[in-house]
């Protein structure tokens, strides 16, 4: 049997996440492996074949799972970024020039508030271990 060239269970990767961080990473299920039975939300599906959901583990030695994450440069992940700008774009649109959205998020967070608006897409995606 040929093995595929895309994710494998158990191969270790690079997770980067919504704040750019690299971390470390195990992929513990694929487009090939997904079990729609054990999912019946499909919230974990993969959006594409490149897609897979991981443990990541972070610095401090806890780990946490991520599903459904594009690998980098894929056009799942292209999407993300898309969709992204297109949020930000539109929430800039009200905004007095040179003020951004993560300045009012950061002013409602300084004055101990939740910052109000609609939540942005998160750009996660992994690569292959360099």
């Amino acid at each position: 049997m040929a093995k595929s060239k895309g994710p494998q269970v158990g191969q270790m990767v690079t997770y980067r996440g919504r704040d750019g961080m690299k971390l470390p990473a195990l992929v513990t299920m694929t487009v090939e492996t997904y079990d729609a039975t054990a999912d019946p939300s499909g919230t974990r599906k993969p959006a594409d074949d490149t897609s897979v959901s991981l443990t990541v583990f972070r610095i401090s030695g806890r780990f946490y799972a991520r599903h459904n994450v594009p690998a980098e440069g894929s056009d799942a992940h292209e999407a993300l970024i898309a969709a992204k700008d297109e949020f930000d774009a539109k929430a800039a649109e009200g905004l007095p020039e040179g003020v951004t959205l993560d300045d009012l998020k950061e002013s409602a967070e300084e004055a101990g508030d939740e910052y109000p608006g609609p939540a942005a897409p998160v750009v996660r995606s992994w690569a292959p271990l360099a």
